[in-house]
């Protein structure tokens, strides 16, 4: 095995995601016929837990054609991965037809935040102004940190009881949906970048008092 693929978090998450492929749609060529654009993880986000016990236990009749063992799939698997990260002999592969250069092929190249206002699908050339930027992200799904180019942890809450100062809290696009409040995306960066926000309020900038309608004179 090429040394740099145990390197590389973008390899083994390829590879994770080219064996369960693989296998899922050896044992579900039935359903596959009928509709060939499954996607297994629209089956079930619990696919993980039985890939490796599988793995694990390599049973006989598991095994799908034309492989006649299982070091024989996990090699066919990890060939593939290897060649579409442009690493060996694989030639330059989709790392440089893709992801740019091979050094440059990271997991991050390949989850980038997609995070858009709503209304910027209907004024592009609003979008530019009002979209959080487009930003490598560490994580996956079935993980702690869950990201997505379009999905992820909404908030993170980190607290210890009786050290509440110590806290964190990051929350993706800031506390304000209006594009022209100094609150809008506040805080963006830190969820992106996973730095450390603290989670207790802070100093009162505004604040906000309801007040009731017959005090305002209005019936």
């Amino acid at each position: 095995m090429d040394a740099r693929f145990l390197r590389k978090s973008d390899a083994v998450n390829t590879y994770r995601y080219l064996l369960r492929d693989t296998l899922f749609m050896a044992w579900l060529s039935a359903a596959y016929a009928v509709q060939p654009d499954l996607e297994v993880g629209s089956l079930s986000n619990q696919w993980e837990g039985v890939l490796w016990e599988v793995i694990q236990k390599q049973p006989a009749h598991l095994l799908p054609a034309p492989f006649a063992s299982w070091t024989e799939l996990e090699r066919a698997v990890l060939k593939t991965t290897l060649a579409s990260l442009g690493i060996g002999k694989g030639g330059a592969g989709l790392a440089d037809a893709t992801w740019g250069a091979r050094n440059m092929a990271t997991w991050g190249a390949r989850n980038m935040a997609a995070i858009r206002h709503p209304l910027s699908p209907y004024t592009p050339l609003l979008g530019k102004f009002v979209d959080a930027p487009i930003e490598a992200l560490d994580g996956d799904v079935n993980m702690p940190r869950v990201t997505g180019p379009s999905f992820g942890a909404s908030e993170r809450m980190v607290v210890s009881p009786g050290h509440e100062e110590r806290a964190i809290f990051h929350m993706p696009g800031g506390q304000s949906g209006h594009p022209l409040s100094p609150y809008y995306l506040a805080g963006h960066e830190a969820w992106v970048k996973g730095e450390a926000t603290p989670f207790l309020p802070q100093a009162a900038e505004h604040e906000l008092k309801l007040v009731p309608r017959v005090e305002l004179g209005i019936r």
